[in-house]
Formats: structure tokens, C-alpha cells, sequence
């Protein structure tokens, strides 16, 4: 089994490393689910979260698009982006409890 989990982002600073550290406190190897995180032209702090996080987890992946986009494009352009068989959409205000993934196998 491999998983995306697709995160649509938008200036969410405020939650978006509980978010990010939710999705990556799971017992699967790295190389067995991705993160993919959309950032809509965020203009807070989201894209140096996001550049850090990236730099330091190998499963992560940014995609930036320029910010005006419907919330749901950020849905779409990260499931066409996924190579999990499997897609979990996560809000960047969401919270996964550790190992939830675990019991999707």
C-alpha cells in the first residue's frame, strides 16, 4: 500500500505544523505514504514552514499555485500530483492521531 495524503494550504501558519507533524508522527516508513502540501500564494509564514519541512522529510512534496483559486483546485491539483493508491485529504487545521495510517493497511 502507498498513501498521499493531500493537504490544501492557504496563510494557515497557526495550525499548519501540528498538521504537518500529525501526518508525520505515523509508524509507516517514509517511503510508504507522501505528503503533498498546495500552497495558494500563502503571504504569512506557511511557505517557510513549508520549505522547512520539506528540506528535513523526503515524502514531502509543495506544490505552489498563484493564490485567487476556489479551495477545491487545491484539492484537484494535489490528487493529480498523488502516486498513492490511496488518497486521504487532510485540512491544514486537521489533526491525524498517531498511527492512524497504520490501520489503513
Amino acid at each position: 500500500m502507498f498513501l498521499s495524503i493531500v493537504i490544501p494550504i492557504w496563510n494557515d501558519e497557526r495550525y499548519l505544523e501540528e498538521c504537518l507533524n500529525s501526518c508525520l508522527d505515523q509508524r509507516l516508513s517514509k517511503d510508504q505514504y507522501e505528503i503533498i502540501c498546495v500552497d495558494d500564494g500563502s503571504t504569512d509564514r506557511t511557505p517557510e514552514i513549508l520549505r522547512h519541512y520539506e528540506t528535513r522529510n523526503p515524502n514531502l512534496r509543495i506544490i505552489r499555485k498563484q493564490h485567487g483559486t476556489q479551495y477545491g483546485f487545491g484539492r484537484d491539483i494535489g490528487l493529480a500530483a498523488a502516486r498513492g493508491e490511496y488518497v486521504w485529504f487532510v485540512d491544514h487545521d486537521d489533526l491525524i492521531a498517531p498511527g492512524a495510517v497504520d490501520d489503513l493497511q
